[in-house]
């Protein structure tokens, strides 16, 4: 063994053991590990968990604004990010901002990062290029993938982008992403981004339905055409879904059964939404977010993620996906044992699977890409946001946090 970790707990199993680790792999994990290692490390009866998954953000936005700044409705927003791309924006500024957020997100656990990006304009490749670059920075330490985000407010995705499309395709991007529910036509823009991902074994991973409003029609249409192609099972997400809490029960239950059939996953961003949607509600004012028991419930692959990170879209954010899971846990009225346990796994094993990590986890085989938490169950770890004692990528530490309290009884 490299590394033993003995005295640690590990996710879905009661009793304390001990952990192996050999050339970047989990080599055995038991009661008690006789062999000595190079490296041998107290769990303190801490949680050993796998890496987190942030599977939606946006690092060519995030930290612009950072506490600078008024920008309360989502029009200003939008209005704010046109501007910076018009005016201010260079490559290296979106490489500074993105490095910040990546080094944000790995002190606290972070390994795999998802990002969608502007893909539209004259900024289109420079943000790309921007992100590709930082993404290569990154490979030994933080895990990125790059999904361009396609322009489609006019109706359908044009000829100029269509083009642009097939340019980034040759990059080493991940997959593609458009905001369907923004265009008058959302199945024609659904179906231009699944078959160009189709033709170039890329991932779709789509912004859906992110209003307040009963219209389900890109989820509908993403699970039409998933229930066509078996093969898209696994490979395509829904982020948002905000309208799934606006339509009645029964179209709701009826949508989400074929979302588990068809392998659609789900992707909860309940920070952000709680912060963006509902703006015109008076008393009382929606949540803002999807209907996340009900798609558990009924086997859908549910993650949540940060999305929009102290940007002019939202002004909070930790990169800390911990953090994420305990306001959905929250929001979701998701409190009992058994249920903040979901929760935790939407921040961990059903983020990865978004992601098509392959071997991930805390099982014998599995990559050494883990986090020490200071508590003893993913409960606990979540309601107390437990400090990430270590950060391990391949078996190797890569970062460390103290958290330290001293009481002063006599003051």
């Amino acid at each position: 063994m490299d590394t033993v970790i003995r005295n640690v707990h590990v996710p879905h199993r009661r009793d304390l053991v001990e952990v192996g680790i050999h050339d970047g792999r989990i080599a055995a994990i038991e009661p008690r590990l006789a062999e000595r290692a190079g490296v041998e490390l107290d769990g303190r009866e801490g949680l050993l968990a796998p890496a987190f998954a942030d599977c939606h953000t946006h690092l060519d936005k995030t930290m612009l604004a950072d506490g600078r700044g008024e920008y309360p409705t989502l029009g200003q927003a939008i209005a704010a990010f046109d501007e910076y791309c018009a005016n201010a924006l260079t490559k290296e500024d979106v490489k500074r901002r993105a490095r910040r957020m990546l080094e944000l997100a790995l002190s606290n656990g972070t390994l795999y990062v998802r990002t969608h990006c502007t893909f539209w304009g004259p900024t289109a490749m420079p943000i790309l290029e921007a992100l590709l670059e930082v993404r290569e920075e990154y490979a030994n330490r933080v895990e990125v993938q790059v999904f361009p985000m396609i322009h489609c407010y006019g109706g359908i995705i044009s000829a100029a982008s269509e083009a642009a499309m097939h340019e980034a395709a040759k990059l080493p991007i991940s997959g593609f992403d458009s905001s369907a529910h923004m265009s008058t036509n959302p199945e024609a823009v659904v179906d231009t981004v699944l078959d160009i991902c189709a033709r170039y074994n890329l991932a779709a991973d789509f912004h859906v339905d992110e209003t307040d409003l009963p219209d389900i029609r890109s989820l509908k249409h993403i699970c039409k055409r998933m229930e066509e192609t078996p093969a898209w099972h696994g490979r395509v997400a829904a982020g948002h879904i905000c309208a799934l809490a606006a339509v009645d029960d029964g179209e709701a239950a009826e949508t989400v059964a074929r979302m588990a059939a068809a392998g659609l996953s789900a992707i909860v961003m309940a920070s952000c939404n709680l912060y963006l949607m509902g703006r015109s509600d008076r008393q009382p004012v929606r949540r803002g977010i999807t209907r996340v028991r009900e798609m558990l419930d009924a086997g859908v692959n549910v993650a949540c993620a940060s999305d929009n990170v102290r940007d002019y879209f939202r002004p909070f954010g930790n990169a800390d996906v911990l953090e994420e899971a305990l306001i959905t846990a929250q929001v979701a009225q998701l409190g009992t044992p058994s249920q903040l346990r979901r929760v935790f796994d939407m921040a961990t094993v059903n983020a990865a699977n978004v992601m098509g990590i392959e071997g991930y986890g805390v099982e014998k085989g599995c990559r050494a890409d883990l986090v020490l938490l200071e508590a003893p169950d993913p409960a606990l770890a979540l309601l107390g946001q437990a400090n990430k004692r270590f950060v391990m990528k391949n078996g190797r530490i890569i970062c460390e946090n103290r958290r330290e309290t001293v009481m002063h009884k006599d003051a």
